[in-house]
């Protein structure tokens, strides 16, 4: 069993999150008394997720959204010791923010987790440039996400595989009046769906579950329902996925 029964019985009772779904504010139903949160990451979703009682399981579907937002909302999830289910995608600062965060986690078969360049990242190459971590035009996200995968024991590493597989950071320029530095970004593909294996190992990530990426099958019949028209993705160790219309 993957979420815990009134949750798996709920999830016939749901339609499919559809890519353009996420265009909408970020909004909280109820179902057989099971939370779900869909749509991005905004300074909306904080207060839903205040909603919700201490240690629930909430079942999520985001395409992510602001940085800043999912800290807050990070913070609310570890503050309250809440489970995260997905269904459906969570990407970008879903993935780096909000999973991590979870006390448990559980993953819906068809589900895709996605990520792409972050703040630790970035962080990682400017290290290697020699770039001083406070000359860099940085937000407090980055130190917060640092500390937040270390006390989750995940990879720090793994950002910089994102960078290898998508593409990656081809150096720094001058920002903000000279006084920090922003990496100049250059990726051939849009977003990178790792699969169960790859985020277990690799960035050390616990979860029940499985994910689309898994099965060749899925992402044949769940890519276009995920992605919007025109996404260029790695999937698994895959490149080249294009959705087409």
């Amino acid at each position: 069993m993957l979420l815990p029964l009134v949750a798996v019985q709920t999830l016939s009772l749901t339609q499919p999150v559809q890519a353009d779904d996420h265009n909408h504010p970020s909004r909280l139903t109820y179902r057989r008394g099971v939370p779900f949160i869909f749509g991005p990451v905004d300074k909306n979703m904080i207060g839903l997720f205040e909603q919700v009682k201490s240690g629930s399981v909430v079942v999520v579907s985001s395409p992510g959204g602001n940085t800043e937002a999912a800290r807050l909302v990070a913070e609310v999830i570890e503050k309250k010791n809440l489970q995260i289910g997905v269904l459906g995608v969570c990407a970008s600062a879903c993935a780096e923010y909000i999973l991590p965060s979870a006390s448990k986690i559980y993953i819906e078969p068809h589900s895709f987790v996605i990520v792409h360049l972050n703040e630790i990242a970035f962080s990682t190459v400017a290290q290697e440039h020699g770039i001083r971590q406070d000359k860099l035009c940085l937000g407090v996200e980055s130190k917060w996400l640092s500390a937040l995968y270390e006390r989750r024991g995940l990879s720090i590493s793994f950002a910089k595989d994102q960078l290898v597989r998508l593409g990656g950071v081809t150096g720094f320029e001058p920002g903000y009046n000279g006084r920090c530095y922003s990496p100049v970004v250059y990726t051939k593909y849009d977003s990178w769906a790792p699969n169960s294996k790859q985020l277990k190992r690799d960035w050390g990530l616990t979860f029940e579950g499985g994910l689309c990426s898994d099965s060749k099958i899925c992402i044949k019949s769940e890519l276009r329902r995920n992605f919007l028209p025109g996404a260029k993705l790695v999937i698994g160790d895959d490149k080249d996925f294009t959705v087409v219309p």
